[in-house]
């Protein structure tokens, strides 16, 4: 058993999970050799023994802060039909727009229960350190999930700078080769600046590969910040033909302030984050959005309930053990990408 673990020690990554656990993986359990967290398509399932950390009851937690979010939603159901499929619980906390508080009442509510295996989106790391430090001690498995931490045993991600190079690499060529004095918008999310690169990167590649110009940066995380921002910024600024959204939620929004200023769909390139249902119906149909850096969603879900449930059912790492790396890589969608089809039926599930 170890007190913690530092992400400053190499991690493992998700191809070397059954290699690097499998000494410790009780009889009863059987990890797929290819992955631990096998998507739909796979041939092989993991089938997964009992806990034996914490409560010993097959439960397993995740607290987002982010539940008012139908990608998130969709997420949700996802992994409470997979894991229980499995014969697992999960549990949700209630915490939404970023909020900690929530996050940190349902994560103390889960250590006091022995929940055991616990996953926490840190949007301040320093805030849930202490609550990660407790559970590692209580003996549960606490994973981070975004946002690394420095106490962890595993750190489930999809590089939001390495979306960011996608999306400015489109909004790029759009301005090449539509609009090269474009006036650009961009909008942030100063509540989670582990995301930075998704407004200040981009805004740098913008200003030095084109001649466009950033007008504004200004915070608009959902579909009602970023249609409010979005229109006053037209106001100010009625040339403005590039917006980034720092999600799709946000790309909506400003598409909507677009479309209510009469504007040609042609004529404008809006990109967001993540690939929501909206976001993807409109650049299937052409619309104002153009492009979002896209997850693979059910693939994302599954591998956050795989590493739980794997973990869970491994115990503690051994003290010195890096944290295991489990990673969802973007993709670029726009229209007539074939990634649109597949992670709408998801939707429609």
């Amino acid at each position: 058993m170890t007190a913690g673990i530092t992400i400053a020690r190499k991690r493992r990554t998700v191809g070397t999970i059954v290699m690097a656990l499998a000494v410790a993986i009780p009889a009863t359990t059987v990890v797929a050799q290819e992955s631990a967290s096998p998507g739909p398509e796979s041939s092989a399932a993991p089938v997964y023994g009992d806990p034996v950390v914490g409560n010993g009851k097959k439960q397993w937690a995740w607290a987002i802060g982010l539940n008012e979010l139908p990608i998130i939603q969709q997420m949700q159901k996802e992994m409470v039909s997979y894991s229980a499929s499995h014969g697992w619980e999960v549990l949700f906390d209630s915490g939404t727009a970023n909020q900690i508080q929530p996050m940190i009442t349902s994560v103390q509510a889960w250590i006091t229960a022995g929940v055991p295996a616990i996953t926490v989106a840190p949007f301040e790391p320093t805030a849930f350190e202490p609550l990660a430090q407790q559970a590692v001690g209580n003996g549960l498995v606490w994973s981070a999930y975004a946002i690394p931490m420095d106490t962890m045993h595993a750190y489930v991600s999809f590089p939001p700078c390495d979306a960011a190079v996608l999306v400015a690499d489109a909004a790029i060529a759009w301005i090449q080769a539509n609009d090269p004095d474009a006036e650009v918008f961009i909008t942030s999310n100063p509540a989670n600046p582990a995301v930075a690169c998704k407004w200040e990167d981009i805004q740098a590649r913008i200003e030095a590969e084109t001649d466009a110009r950033v007008v504004a940066i200004q915070e608009g995380n959902n579909t009602v910040q970023a249609l409010e921002a979005t229109q006053a910024v037209l106001r100010a600024n009625p040339n403005v033909t590039v917006v980034i959204g720092t999600n799709d939620d946000a790309a909506v929004g400003a598409s909507q302030a677009f479309e209510a200023a009469g504007r040609d769909p042609a004529g404008v390139f809006i990109a967001g984050f993540d690939g929501s249902q909206e976001a993807l119906e409109e650049i299937r149909d052409g619309g104002f959005i153009k492009a979002t850096a896209a997850l693979n969603l059910r693939r994302l879900a599954r591998k956050v309930a795989d590493t739980n449930m794997l973990l869970a059912t491994t115990g503690q790492p051994a003290a010195g053990t890096p944290p295991l790396e489990v990673i969802e890589p973007p993709v670029l969608v726009m229209q007539g990408s074939p990634e649109i089809d597949e992670i709408l039926a998801f939707y429609a599930e």
